[in-house]
Protein backbone atom coordinates (compact mmCIF):
# COMPACT_ATOMS: atom_id res chain seq x y z
CA UNK A 1 0.00 0.00 0.00
CA UNK A 2 1.34 3.38 -1.01
CA UNK A 3 1.49 5.97 1.79
CA UNK A 4 2.01 9.72 1.39
CA UNK A 5 2.60 11.76 4.55
CA UNK A 6 3.95 15.20 5.33
CA UNK A 7 5.11 17.09 8.37
CA UNK A 8 7.88 19.35 9.51
CA UNK A 9 8.37 20.71 5.99
CA UNK A 10 9.06 17.40 4.24
CA UNK A 11 6.94 14.91 2.33
CA UNK A 12 7.43 11.15 2.37
CA UNK A 13 6.03 8.97 -0.39
CA UNK A 14 6.73 5.31 0.27
CA UNK A 15 5.29 1.90 0.86
CA UNK A 16 3.73 0.93 4.17
CA UNK A 17 6.70 -1.30 5.04
CA UNK A 18 9.05 1.69 4.72
CA UNK A 19 7.37 3.90 7.32
CA UNK A 20 9.41 2.88 10.34
CA UNK A 21 10.95 4.94 12.06
CA UNK A 22 8.86 8.02 11.10
CA UNK A 23 7.17 8.75 14.42
CA UNK A 24 4.31 11.15 15.03
CA UNK A 25 5.37 14.79 15.43
CA UNK A 26 3.24 14.79 18.62
CA UNK A 27 5.16 12.07 20.44
CA UNK A 28 6.18 12.94 23.99
CA UNK A 29 4.17 16.19 23.99
CA UNK A 30 1.46 17.16 26.44
CA UNK A 31 -2.08 17.62 25.12
CA UNK A 32 -1.61 21.39 25.07
CA UNK A 33 1.71 21.05 23.24
CA UNK A 34 0.14 18.65 20.72
CA UNK A 35 -2.65 21.12 19.95
CA UNK A 36 -0.15 23.96 19.55
CA UNK A 37 2.09 21.85 17.31
CA UNK A 38 -0.88 20.90 15.12
CA UNK A 39 -1.90 24.52 14.73
CA UNK A 40 1.71 25.36 13.80
CA UNK A 41 2.33 22.43 11.41
CA UNK A 42 -1.05 22.35 9.65
CA UNK A 43 -0.57 25.52 7.59
CA UNK A 44 2.78 24.19 6.31
CA UNK A 45 1.16 21.25 4.47
CA UNK A 46 1.62 21.79 0.73
CA UNK A 47 -0.92 20.83 -1.93
CA UNK A 48 -0.40 17.34 -3.28
CA UNK A 49 0.78 17.01 -6.90
CA UNK A 50 -1.79 14.40 -7.98
CA UNK A 51 -5.56 14.91 -7.77
CA UNK A 52 -6.15 11.52 -6.10
CA UNK A 53 -3.56 12.35 -3.41
CA UNK A 54 -5.22 15.71 -2.75
CA UNK A 55 -8.60 13.95 -2.60
CA UNK A 56 -7.26 11.48 -0.01
CA UNK A 57 -5.79 14.25 2.14
CA UNK A 58 -8.92 16.41 1.97
CA UNK A 59 -11.08 13.39 2.81
CA UNK A 60 -8.89 12.44 5.78
CA UNK A 61 -8.92 15.98 7.19
CA UNK A 62 -12.69 16.23 6.75
CA UNK A 63 -13.12 12.87 8.51
CA UNK A 64 -10.85 13.97 11.38
CA UNK A 65 -12.93 17.09 11.84
CA UNK A 66 -16.05 14.94 12.37
CA UNK A 67 -14.58 13.69 15.67
CA UNK A 68 -16.67 15.54 18.25
CA UNK A 69 -15.21 13.89 21.36
CA UNK A 70 -12.65 16.18 23.04
CA UNK A 71 -11.05 13.35 25.03
CA UNK A 72 -7.64 13.82 23.40
CA UNK A 73 -6.03 16.86 21.75
CA UNK A 74 -5.57 15.25 18.34
CA UNK A 75 -8.21 13.50 16.27
CA UNK A 76 -7.41 11.38 13.25
CA UNK A 77 -9.25 10.74 10.01
CA UNK A 78 -8.44 8.39 7.17
CA UNK A 79 -9.45 8.37 3.54
CA UNK A 80 -8.71 5.79 0.87
CA UNK A 81 -9.14 6.69 -2.79
CA UNK A 82 -9.84 3.80 -5.12
CA UNK A 83 -8.71 3.42 -8.70
CA UNK A 84 -12.21 4.37 -9.95
CA UNK A 85 -11.98 7.76 -8.15
CA UNK A 86 -14.39 6.90 -5.36
CA UNK A 87 -13.30 7.16 -1.74
CA UNK A 88 -14.13 5.85 1.72
CA UNK A 89 -13.59 7.82 4.94
CA UNK A 90 -13.44 7.07 8.65
CA UNK A 91 -12.43 8.88 11.81
CA UNK A 92 -10.93 7.63 15.03
CA UNK A 93 -13.43 6.59 17.68
CA UNK A 94 -11.81 7.89 20.84
CA UNK A 95 -12.02 6.07 24.13
CA UNK A 96 -11.17 7.46 27.54
CA UNK A 97 -8.20 5.07 27.66
CA UNK A 98 -6.37 6.09 24.47
CA UNK A 99 -5.13 2.58 23.67
CA UNK A 100 -8.77 1.43 23.51
CA UNK A 101 -9.62 3.94 20.76
CA UNK A 102 -10.61 2.51 17.38
CA UNK A 103 -8.12 3.54 14.71
CA UNK A 104 -9.40 5.41 11.64
CA UNK A 105 -7.43 3.24 9.19
CA UNK A 106 -8.73 0.04 10.78
CA UNK A 107 -12.27 1.36 10.46
CA UNK A 108 -11.72 1.47 6.69
CA UNK A 109 -11.12 -2.30 6.57
CA UNK A 110 -14.73 -3.23 5.65
CA UNK A 111 -14.76 -0.71 2.78
CA UNK A 112 -11.36 -1.88 1.56
CA UNK A 113 -12.45 -5.53 1.63
CA UNK A 114 -15.79 -4.86 -0.07
CA UNK A 115 -14.24 -2.82 -2.87
CA UNK A 116 -11.43 -5.33 -3.40
CA UNK A 117 -14.00 -8.15 -3.53
CA UNK A 118 -15.72 -6.11 -6.24
CA UNK A 119 -12.48 -5.85 -8.20
CA UNK A 120 -11.67 -2.24 -7.31
CA UNK A 121 -8.21 -1.68 -5.85
CA UNK A 122 -7.12 1.14 -3.51
CA UNK A 123 -4.89 3.77 -5.08
CA UNK A 124 -3.78 5.86 -2.08
CA UNK A 125 -4.59 6.08 1.62
CA UNK A 126 -4.08 9.11 3.84
CA UNK A 127 -4.23 9.42 7.63
CA UNK A 128 -4.34 13.02 8.84
CA UNK A 129 -5.36 14.95 11.91
CA UNK A 130 -7.83 17.80 12.22
CA UNK A 131 -5.03 20.29 11.52
CA UNK A 132 -4.16 18.67 8.18
CA UNK A 133 -0.92 17.07 9.36
CA UNK A 134 -0.38 13.66 7.74
CA UNK A 135 0.69 10.65 9.83
CA UNK A 136 1.87 7.11 9.39
CA UNK A 137 -0.88 4.63 10.26
CA UNK A 138 -0.87 3.50 13.88
CA UNK A 139 0.49 0.07 14.78
CA UNK A 140 -2.93 -1.60 14.79
CA UNK A 141 -3.53 -0.44 11.22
Amino acid sequence: TRIVMEGGGRRLDLLLAGLYPHASPYIRLTAEEQAAAGRRLGPAVRPFPAAHEQQAWEGAVAAAQRDARPLHAIGYGACVVFEDGSDARAWQWKALEYSCSLDAVCLLAPALAARRDGGVEPRVLCLADQHGVCHAPHATA
